[in-house]
């Protein structure tokens, strides 16, 4: 396995010590640069080589959008973890230690602080090499030692973008009116009560009379309501499938998601992360997912939830839990689907997974191997025509198959390759 390569755009030299050592002692090697301009070029150049950032060139308010900074990192086609070293005096948002995708510390900073820092961003985020190694990052602590079986207890979620964050599409919906004010809190609440009767109410064709709260609101899921719950899926593939099918982005760097289920609704844990009643659920069904039927019924005497006024009613802090969501058809089945739902409508699930130090990692997707992956994964027969089952899964398919490979669009064809062709 080749050695993690960071690049350092640092021009204080007492820092730049500390960073030589810190990265010497983890065995990391390091490109060094000391300007923007140069640390920019490197990056535009070196991307594919580079493994993490540590940087203390931060954009200022009034900064130019194409200068090298955080910010700019943070647009870029090629996501990278970036480790930000900020000065005592200077007022900017502190993000955790151990965030996700990128970490602050203000200088001066100890030894052990900088090198658990990097550690974090280094385990957090991780960048295949090829398509083998993605493979043995996927299926990383697959084994089950209480069944002695390869049952994973991770859930996946792919973005074709490593940029996206994990929001729901009903906060996506109301991005308009984040503030943390009682008065829109309250408008969110309405909208989203809204949201759900005007779908029970025009959806009836078809329903079944047994169909419970949490039915329906898997079943808007399903079709694309927008709703506080997250699609997941048990397969890593799927989630591969859906980092790599979007053509439009496929110069961008994409991103799977795993979170360890079990870890997130504190099984094995001292401190249970879920609510007691919630636990109690979990302990009394005797599985480490909930299931609908759980959630709004409950099991052997204790109370499930009949709308999300009562879950949202727990005192206990901010949690995300995993649930089986019903199979309504083939297409869910397929999928290997799993929904997640938040303790509050305008929870951020990365931002809880930071807070919280759930076991998670970000695999980044490369984008020249996104092309390699999804000729792959249409081989192991995960495609649209397999995971959408139907007419439209089909053409899409089609499409897709018979169309320009992604290595050629937008390509300037060598004139020894056309003569060839002739």
């Amino acid at each position: 396995m080749k050695t993690k390569r960071i690049l350092v755009a640092e021009d204080d030299k007492d820092s730049l010590g500390l960073i030589r050592a810190a990265l010497k002692s983890a065995n990391c090697e390091w490109l060094e640069v000391t300007t923007k301009g140069e640390a920019r070029d490197t990056f535009l150049r070196k991307s594919k080589n580079i493994s993490a950032v540590v940087t203390s060139f931060i954009e200022p308010e009034t900064g130019n959008e194409n200068e090298f900074s955080d910010q700019w990192l943070a647009r870029q086609d090629a996501f990278r973890p970036t480790l930000r070293l900020v000065k005592r005096d200077i007022r900017t948002q502190q993000h955790p230690l151990f965030g996700i995708g990128f970490v602050t510390l203000e200088k001066p900073t100890k030894m052990y602080l900088f090198r658990r820092a990097v550690k974090a961003l280094l385990v957090n985020n991780v960048i295949p090499q090829d398509w083998l190694h993605l493979q043995k990052l996927l299926f990383k602590n697959s084994f089950n030692w209480e069944k002695n079986k390869h049952i994973s207890p991770y859930v996946f979620r792919g973005l074709d973008w490593a940029g996206w964050c994990l929001t729901t599409k009903f906060t996506r919906l109301t991005s308009e009116d984040c503030s943390k004010s009682t008065a829109s809190k309250d408008r969110q609440r309405k909208r989203e009560d809204a949201i759900i009767r005007n779908f029970k109410k025009y959806a009836q064709i078809g329903a079944s009379e047994q169909m419970n709260f949490w039915h329906w609101l898997s079943l808007g899921q399903h079709y694309g309501l927008a709703t506080r719950l997250m699609d997941w899926t048990y397969s890593p593939l799927v989630a591969l499938h859906f980092a790599t099918n979007d053509k439009e982005l496929r110069n961008k760097d994409g991103v799977v998601w795993t979170v360890n289920y079990r870890d997130a609704h504190g099984k094995g844990r001292v401190n249970e992360r879920l609510p007691p009643r919630l636990q109690e659920l979990l302990e009394k069904q005797e599985g480490d997912l909930f299931t609908v039927d759980t959630l709004s019924k409950g099991i052997k005497k204790k109370k499930g939830f009949e709308d999300l006024a009562e879950f949202d009613g727990q005192i206990e802090g901010p949690f995300v839990l995993f649930f089986e969501p019903p199979s309504f058809d083939q297409r869910i089945v397929n999928q290997f689907a799993v929904f997640s739902v938040a303790s509050s409508r305008d929870l951020a699930i990365d931002e809880w997974l930071e807070t919280s130090r759930v076991k998670c990692r970000r695999i980044i997707v490369p984008s020249h191997l996104k092309a390699e992956i999804r000729e792959k994964l249409d081989q192991c027969n995960i495609s649209e025509r397999t995971l959408f089952p139907g007419l439209d899964g089909i053409c899409s398919w089609l499409n897709r198959h018979y169309g320009p490979s992604w290595r050629l669009i937008g390509r300037i064809p060598n004139p020894n390759e056309c003569r060839k062709r002739q």
